[in-house]
């Protein structure tokens, strides 16, 4: 026992120490049994006893090599005295103790070198682990520190040319072929923007840049903000936006105002009105529960394919689809609503079908402010 404590002090390894402890128990039986005199057998059954206990503490393909280090061991322990008697009335008092302390350091030497044989594919894998960990923790800041230069740079371009777009807007375009020319480059670099800001919000977010400090939000004031910026686009293909509530004062929710508005409600909106089709119909409801509210948003457009909708928040995963009449999108919608959603301590849910009754519809409880402010 004081081998294996010492081999788990010095070494670290689980595997090691045990392997030693189980080893050295076995020379111990082994040699009780040796001396013991012929008629006496109880020596025996620790053998199969210590077999099985490796079958629990190690792998299997190490207890089976201590099984048959116990069988070989406890077989030449048992036919040993055959062939060289040993009585142990043949020692006195120092020999005992000689023998004893023989015991202990052959129990030590040998545990440690048996141990370390069958802990070697442990500590090789460990290590291995731990290469791999270093460089995939190299990579991610590799990736991090260049997705950030990319995206800064970027960045400047994007609203530099966004911004000479929007002056020519108000210039007096009389070629057909530059107006249509116009329309379609800002549309394009509108893309490119948003594609630029949700990456930077969102590694900025993640990498503790941004820190989001939760307060007393207006849950229906802040849907009818969303409401009023996307409306223009919701009367382009004439969908109606529907609000319904079971409540007259508005309710206090646990959140953060501006990434509540923009990166919440928004895409939830956004996504809304672009998959849902022309002349259709988008209701929101708002309900008062006890110590929550429930909010959920549905369209009764195209739905979302199981393939799609069940990596629908993981940012890895492209989920990028055209709306129902061409409209592009990112995929990076969701994931950011994902990451908000959990820094509010809320819960979302998604249920889409795309066939017979079409349309897809999310769900988020928030919990009230005044049940996060009495804890």
């Amino acid at each position: 026992m004081l081998g294996s404590l010492l081999l788990y002090k010095f070494s670290g390894y689980y595997s090691l120490a045990a392997s030693g402890f189980l080893i050295s128990a076995v020379l111990v039986a082994g040699g009780q049994h040796y001396l013991a005199p012929s008629h006496m057998q109880s020596n025996l059954m620790w053998f199969p006893l210590i077999a099985l206990l490796s079958y629990f503490i190690l792998k299997k393909e190490h207890a089976v090599l201590m099984l048959f280090i116990c069988g070989g061991i406890g077989l030449g322990s048992h036919i040993g005295p055959e062939f060289y008697p040993i009585s142990g009335d043949q020692f006195n008092m120092a020999d005992r103790y000689a023998v004893n302390i023989l015991t202990i350091i052959l129990s030590i030497v040998v545990g440690h070198v048996g141990g370390r044989y069958i802990s070697k594919e442990e500590t090789d894998t460990l290590k291995e682990l731990e290469k791999k960990n270093q460089d995939l923790l190299e990579l991610s800041e590799s990736n991090a520190a260049l997705l950030s230069i990319l995206s800064h740079d970027l960045a400047n371009h994007i609203h530099v040319a966004y911004g000479f777009g929007k002056k020519l807007d108000s210039c007096d375009l009389e070629d057909v072929e530059a107006i249509r020319c116009h329309s379609k480059v800002m549309n394009s670099v509108e893309q490119m923007k948003t594609i630029v800001d949700g990456v930077r919000g969102y590694t900025a977010t993640k990498s503790g840049k941004i820190n989001i400090h939760l307060s007393p939000v207006l849950i229906r004031e802040s849907v009818n903000k969303s409401i009023d910026l996307l409306q223009k686009h919701a009367d382009e293909k004439e969908v109606k936006i529907n609000l319904v509530t079971d409540f007259e004062e508005d309710i206090s929710i646990s959140c953060e105002p501006i990434s509540l508005v923009n990166s919440v409600m928004n895409n939830l909106l956004t996504n809304a009105i672009k998959f849902s089709h022309p002349h259709s119909e988008i209701r929101i409801c708002i309900t008062d529960l006890d110590d929550s509210v429930s909010f959920s948003i549905r369209d009764t457009g195209m739905g979302i394919p199981d393939d799609i909708l069940k990596n629908i928040f993981d940012p890895s995963i492209s989920t990028s689809r055209s709306g129902t009449v061409g409209e592009p999108g990112t995929g990076f919608g969701l994931p950011i609503l994902k990451m908000f959603i959990d820094k509010y301590d809320a819960h979302i849910d998604v249920s889409s079908s795309i066939k017979g009754e079409t349309g897809t519809e999310f769900r988020i409880h928030f919990k009230k402010w005044d049940t996060v402010a009495k804890r």
